[in-house]
């Protein structure tokens, strides 16, 4: 074919056609037998599921590629549905709670609960990794004083400020998690993270 002939992709394909390309590689896998039912799927279900569980659009929880166009609409209006679930204080407390990263995935009508619940799990996380980490140095100090029997003097009122400092870091999880209980309580759509 002569150069002038051929014709050349619209621009916003020739910037999509790597996605496309994966597309439809990864549709051809669903295809396979004992794979998932990628062309009958409920595409509406998926984005509900994807919702639900926090999930960003660039890392869908499906194993087929989300379609274009028509069924795309429906896995949307599905996650939009599951996000109203998932963006709540009680959601976002478990989720800082675990040390989940909050992907922005909540619209601006109820981000601002789940940032709060978010604030005081990360709270609640920070408390427990300090307590985690003040049993480490006590019983790094114990196994200390183990080895030197004869003069662990030196050693006892170290261990003994860990001590003090794990009961303090003990009361402090438990008043910030008293606090979360009652400023992100579990409500419908809550769910365990």
């Amino acid at each position: 074919m002569p150069p002038s002939s051929v014709q050349r992709l619209p621009p916003v394909l020739s910037r999509h056609l790597p996605l496309l390309l994966l597309t439809t590689i990864l549709c051809a896998a669903c295809s396979v037998p004992g794979g998932p039912p990628c062309d009958d799927s409920d595409w509406e279900h998926m984005g509900f599921r994807d919702g639900q569980r926090g999930r960003s659009l660039e890392q869908p929880d499906t194993q087929c590629p989300i379609p274009l166009e028509a069924d795309f609409a429906r896995y949307l209006r599905g996650r939009e549905r599951g996000l109203a679930y998932y963006c709540t204080a009680a959601n976002g407390l478990a989720a800082g709670r675990s040390g989940k990263t909050y992907t922005e995935v909540c619209p601006a009508t109820s981000e601002r609960d789940f940032l709060h619940g978010y604030s005081l799990g990360q709270s609640i996380l920070a408390a427990r990794q300090r307590i985690d980490t003040l049993e480490q140095r006590r019983r790094h100090v114990e196994a200390q004083i183990d080895r030197r029997r004869s003069s662990p003097r030196d050693l006892q009122p170290q261990l003994e400020q860990l001590r003090l400092k794990l009961d303090m870091a003990w009361d402090e999880l438990r008043r910030r998690e008293a606090h979360a209980a009652r400023r992100a309580p579990p409500g419908p759509g809550a769910q365990r993270m």
